[in-house]
């Protein structure tokens, strides 16, 4: 890796979070290479739905999915163990969403605008999100947002 040069090739990732002694997990149909942890979706949440995005030094894993709400779409933040257990699941967007408060109208549209979501190894996560609205200053911010399951 020093060098640049490709170690391999994987093909049929929809997500990937680099753990803390450098495994690397991915979700989606991939054929799986060396050093590679493939890992799908908490039991109860659809695997085609939901891409991994991120992985804390506890090793809780964090999802990121959509749903249409109206002309919008609706962002959602989920976390589980290795185990397969969802740990939370909360939206992100939307009317009801944890970014709601800033602005209703704010998106979160992973791969599409350039808006990225970042998990860090104390499980802070920070989000860039656009919005159409005037609420929002130029229509862009990063979240750092805050989860207290219960």
């Amino acid at each position: 890796m020093r060098t640049g040069e490709c170690l391999q090739t994987i093909g049929g990732v929809t997500g990937v979070a680099l753990g803390q002694d450098g495994t690397v997990y991915v979700s989606g149909r991939s054929s799986l290479g060396v050093g590679i942890v493939y890992v799908e979706p908490p039991k109860g949440l659809d695997p085609h739905r939901w891409l991994l995005i991120g992985v804390d030094k506890l090793e809780r894993l964090y999802w990121y999915g959509q749903e249409a709400e109206g002309r919008r779409k609706v962002s959602w933040i989920a976390c589980g163990n290795r185990r397969g257990q969802l740990l939370w699941e909360v939206p992100l967007t939307g009317s009801k969403g944890l970014l709601a408060s800033v602005d209703p109208d704010l998106q979160v549209r992973l791969g599409w605008g350039g808006e990225w979501i970042e998990v860090s190894s104390a499980g802070q996560i920070d989000v860039f999100a656009w919005s159409d609205s005037d609420k929002v200053r130029l229509g862009v911010g990063v979240y750092r947002i805050r989860w207290e399951s219960s």
